[in-house]
């Protein structure tokens, strides 16, 4: 019998599956025990009357990664680049060129 081992999309530690930790039934993102805990307090777990209970068993009904509260810094910036009309490409010759002058 193996330990899986994942990393906590919150806070990016890794942990194991023989502890604490828990998912988001929105989602389904993995998370460490110490952040499963305070989305706990934050949101709640899904009971038994739950229809996803039987997929997911206790977890998140939500989490600040599927309702929007946190985001990726990759997808602000493409959201940007998007809203720009600009490709990355030209944003990073703009950048190099301000930065380094060249």
């Amino acid at each position: 019998m193996g330990v899986d081992w994942y990393t906590c999309k919150n806070c990016d530690n890794t942990f194991h599956d023989a502890g604490n930790y828990g998912c988001c039934s929105k989602c389904e993102e993995m998370y460490c025990g110490k952040c499963y805990d305070a989305f706990i307090k934050k949101y709640g777990e899904i009971d038994e009357d739950n229809e996803e209970y039987a997929i997911y068993g206790e977890s998140l009904p939500e989490c600040d990664w599927c309702n929007g509260k946190k985001v990726e810094d990759s997808d602000l910036l493409n959201f940007a680049l998007e809203k720009l009309c600009m490709k990355r490409s030209k944003l990073k010759k703009e950048y190099v060129l301000h930065k380094f002058g060249r």
